[in-house]
């Protein structure tokens, strides 16, 4: 893998993990939502960065 395919994914890794912070942090969603419902949310927010992960992957890898 390239330098720019390494910093693209890194960024998708990195999103991801800040949304996933963000929902078990705040105060305002934690308050409205139940644990299994952050625990789906969190699910959904690591499977969609898989697959862009795979996404990207797959068109940088045909590029090189």
């Amino acid at each position: 893998m390239n330098v720019f395919q390494n910093a693209l994914l890194s960024v998708v890794w990195l999103f991801t993990l800040i949304m996933c912070t963000d929902l078990w942090t705040d105060p305002a969603v934690g308050a409205s939502t139940s644990l299994a419902e952050r625990a789906g949310m969190t699910g959904l927010f690591v499977s969609t960065a898989v697959i862009a992960h795979l996404i990207i992957r797959r068109i940088l890898g045909k590029n090189s």
